[in-house]
């Protein structure tokens, strides 16, 4: 009889660890608005923890501008925040110029797109000309396709050799920035994908905004 108890009990145990598993990697629908010239929207998944804001988009063009989502990086609980603290004296540098860590979605009914052009059909990034206040070094560029869309990935690092250091920060910042471009077909239509991060949060970033960019979808939608 005790052996059948903790046969049940350790069943339970189980089958609480499995819902707790699926609570915390369940993933939240988002769909864009239909475009009213093309018919096409997007629709992308985005992982627990994320929480949407409100924030002007400084590449947002009125009359050009369809969706601009922009999330805020999940807090920590308070025991890793203490565990940071107290246990592990982790303080991250601030980063430069009072930027934060972010993920922002957005697309644009425009046949030129912020510093993007096509490139043998793919979208391409235009460099600012030097001279720059940062270094850039790009880490990875990929092309793919995103519902047979063109599409290109980008990896990108800034180095901030000389950036006015924040109370408490080091001499130089570095900061990371993973880019998904899509520009649809023979179309104004352009969709894209981006998280910007520090050091101490880029994996979390690197983790999402890839998950996003495996998730994302551009559709027609009949009638349009």
């Amino acid at each position: 009889m005790r052996l059948l108890y903790l046969t049940l009990l350790l069943i339970a145990c189980l089958c609480a660890a499995g819902f707790w598993f699926a609570h915390i990697n369940t993933r939240r629908l988002y769909v864009g608005k239909t475009d009213p010239t093309t018919g096409y929207r997007c629709a992308f998944t985005l992982g627990r923890g994320w929480t949407r804001i409100d924030k002007p988009s400084s590449m947002a063009i009125p009359g050009q501008s369809l969706d601009y989502f922009f999330f805020d990086l999940p807090k920590p609980s308070p025991i890793q925040t203490w565990i940071d603290e107290r246990l592990l004296h982790r303080t991250p540098d601030p980063m430069p110029y009072g930027l934060k860590p972010v993920l922002d979605i957005f697309s644009s009914r425009t046949e030129r797109f912020a510093n993007f052009e096509l490139q043998d059909g793919y979208p391409a990034i235009k460099l600012p000309p030097p001279p720059q206040l940062y270094q850039i070094t790009p880490l990875e560029t990929s092309h793919l396709l995103i519902s047979g869309q063109p599409a290109t990935w980008f990896v990108t690092r800034l180095d901030f050799p000389w950036n006015p250091p924040s109370p408490g920060a080091s001499n130089g910042s570095r900061l990371y920035y993973y880019m998904l471009v899509i520009k649809v077909r023979d179309k104004p239509l352009w969709y894209a994908v981006g998280g910007m991060t520090d050091d101490a949060h880029h994996r979390q970033v690197e983790k999402e905004v890839r998950a996003i960019r495996e998730s994302f979808r551009i559709e027609r939608i009949e009638g349009q």
